[in-house]
């Protein structure tokens, strides 16, 4: 993620890629998208960027949980 800061308004943008995990669905949630395993999100509040990646750790936990990674 990368904090901006425009006409006193702060947000961030940031990428979220991965070899075997499907991140593209977190993505549009947050009003991003992308590919199953690269995905873009733009201008999120910081606790959304924060949700986002609690949401990708959990998906991470849950793989390796399921030996899916």
């Amino acid at each position: 993620f990368i904090e901006h800061n425009e006409n006193g308004r702060r947000f961030f943008n940031g990428s979220l890629r991965s070899k075997q995990i499907a991140v593209n669905d977190i993505a549009q949630h947050y009003r991003g998208g992308g590919h199953r395993n690269a995905a873009a999100v733009k201008e999120c509040s910081k606790e959304e960027a924060l949700d986002i990646i609690e949401k990708c750790c959990l998906r991470i936990k849950e793989a390796k949980h399921n030996d899916t990674v």
